[in-house]
């Protein structure tokens, strides 16, 4: 039998594809929360990337999300913007252990 076109590696093309999907996970999750989809690259550069990630944050302790809202403010997130962020984190934590 030969390949459907699901069975064929399209290499760079599905690595671009993955990572437009994490992109728009971040965004989403932005958007959920009320803030501007200009804040997805700091998001992600302190590896928030995906819900499995977001929902596993969510779920740590006050101290290390404190932590977390001191890199995203260093990214150039304002305190309001952090608070929301954690405040989603929470959310998803939440909703993921249903």
């Amino acid at each position: 039998m030969g390949q459907s076109p699901l069975d064929i590696d399209m290499g760079p093309l599905n690595a671009a594809a993955s990572s437009s999907r994490a992109t728009d996970v971040v965004t989403q999750f932005l958007v959920e929360q009320g803030l501007s989809a200009s804040f997805a690259q700091a998001l992600r550069s302190v590896g928030i990337s995906d819900h499995s990630r977001m929902r596993m944050l969510g779920a740590l302790p006050e101290t290390d999300l404190d932590k977390l809202g001191e890199k995203l403010a260093c990214e150039g997130l304002d305190f309001v913007a952090c608070l929301l962020v954690r405040g989603g984190l929470r959310r998803y934590a939440r909703a993921g252990l249903r």
